[in-house]
């Protein structure tokens, strides 16, 4: 889970593409994510909004990583498959 660590420049990059970065802290992790103009900041202990201003100042100095479900990773073997089907009309 933290082998996608990435600059908080980065962090900010992905973000804006409407993903899902997080912090791991005393062993709790944190996720963050952008809506209508706003980081929302969720852990299992607080749910809240703030700016992308207050986000660098609060946050510029954490370790992120990019979060990537598990259900959603690639599988070569089923995503070649499917491209199979879809060669050939199948699907």
């Amino acid at each position: 889970m933290q082998d996608n660590l990435l600059t908080f420049n980065e962090a900010v990059m992905y973000l804006k593409q409407n993903e899902i970065v997080y912090t791991i802290s005393k062993g709790a992790i944190t996720y963050f994510y952008l809506s209508s103009d706003k980081i929302k900041v969720k852990s299992v202990s607080a749910h809240y909004d703030i700016s992308l201003d207050d986000f660098v100042s609060l946050f510029s100095k954490e370790q992120f990583y990019l979060y990537i479900p598990k259900d959603q990773q690639i599988n070569l073997e089923k995503d070649n498959e499917y491209y199979s089907w879809k060669s050939k009309g199948i699907n």
